[in-house]
């Protein structure tokens, strides 16, 4: 998994500590979208433009209301395509183990393609 981490002012040391993350978008296969601003909201649209696997962090409803507008948008169609890429979570840490049984077993409280 080369995993894009898109951020605030929010960070999530626990994600970062375990996945090996790129820096560049374009790099990356899996996207995490943590609570943020508008730069967090384009990584969402893009993310879900170009079908990568993305994880939304939700924290308290961050992005219900957006999320509910864009399934009810003219993007509804591509958003029931998103179902199995699109994993939307209030907790970070059934994010954490849905990424970890995607990258395999834990090793040394590490997955298998990390640092």
């Amino acid at each position: 998994m080369e995993l894009y981490i898109s951020e605030g002012d929010y960070h999530e040391e626990r994600v970062t500590d375990k996945f090996r993350t790129v820096e560049n978008y374009e790099d990356c296969d899996t996207v995490l979208i943590l609570p943020g601003g508008l730069g967090c909201v384009n990584d969402l649209l893009n993310s879900i433009t170009d079908m990568k696997k993305t994880y939304v962090y939700n924290k308290e409803l961050y992005y219900s209301s957006f999320l509910k507008n864009l399934h009810e948008s003219h993007l509804r169609q591509r958003m029931d395509d998103m179902k199995d890429s699109l994993i939307v979570e209030e907790d970070i840490e059934k994010i954490i183990n849905k990424m970890e049984e995607e990258n395999g077993k834990v090793n040394n409280g590490k997955t298998s393609k990390l640092l």
